[in-house]
């Protein structure tokens, strides 16, 4: 099962007639709907676009089953002088 949201979900929903085993759902990832469902939830450079970040990772910890895991990639704040 995938969960995609925003433009990604409306690119990847195009194939859903060649993947029917898929599920492809749009949602706000402070607020996700799922409880204890889900073995593994991956985000690859994205979280640091939520705003409450705290809030979106206690979604995902609590969409995961009791020895589910994450895996997040995040993207470094970088200030001028660093650059």
């Amino acid at each position: 099962m995938l969960r995609a949201s925003g433009p990604f979900a409306s690119r990847v929903s195009k194939r859903r007639d060649a993947h029917p085993n898929l599920d492809f759902r749009v949602g706000d990832a402070r607020d996700l709907p799922f409880h204890g469902e889900f073995d593994l939830v991956v985000s690859f450079s994205a979280l640091h676009w939520v705003p409450e970040q705290e809030r979106a990772l206690r979604s995902i910890s609590a969409a995961l089953k009791p020895a589910g895991m994450a895996r997040l990639r995040l993207v470094a704040e970088r200030n001028a002088s660093e650059s």
